[in-house]
């Protein structure tokens, strides 16, 4: 369910709400999904039309969209978040965060901490060999994260894995 928070009109800035936002997690498109939504707000940000052209007309805006979760750690989103195509992911007071890296984007840089771009996949050889403190280590050095949050991260990716070798088999 989306739920517009701010007049949603005009040249006020706006919060969208996806309430019960758990059920994305199970979607093969959320890092996707995300991705689109980060491209959203950067082009309500920098008033920018459909077509990436400067709509000098309208009022920069800020726009944010806000997953609501009910039983699910953010972290858990992580793993699938990562995966869209020019999209960085952080975790930050139990909140995950996601911004635009691609060079593409005015100030967008791979590199620049506390983000790490693109899959988490620098952590798989860990997962892969069954070392899981490793992996967890690994995890917290890049993201920041807690040790909990650590380790939901390091499910999801185990997950995602296994399932990627089943499908390559």
């Amino acid at each position: 369910m989306l739920r517009l928070h701010g007049p949603g009109h005009g040249n006020r800035d706006l919060a969208i709400l996806v309430e019960h936002a758990d059920h994305l997690l199970k979607s093969d498109f959320l890092g996707t999904f995300v991705s689109v939504l980060a491209q959203a707000a950067w082009n309500s940000n920098l008033r920018l039309d459909a077509d990436g052209e400067l709509d000098e007309s309208r009022r920069r805006m800020a726009q944010h969209f806000v997953f609501l979760l009910d039983h699910t750690a953010p972290a858990a989103f992580t793993e699938k978040a990562a995966r869209g195509t020019d999209v960085a992911v952080a975790l930050a007071d139990g909140r995950l965060l996601v911004t635009l890296t691609d060079v593409d984007w005015p100030r967008g840089d791979p590199a620049s901490a506390p983000w790490t771009a693109g899959p988490l996949s620098f952590a798989d050889k860990e997962i892969l060999c069954g070392t899981t403190v490793k992996a967890m280590e690994t995890f917290q050095h890049h993201l920041g994260c807690s040790s909990d949050e650590a380790l939901h991260i390091v499910q999801a990716r185990a997950e995602h894995l296994h399932r990627e070798n089943r499908t390559a088999t």
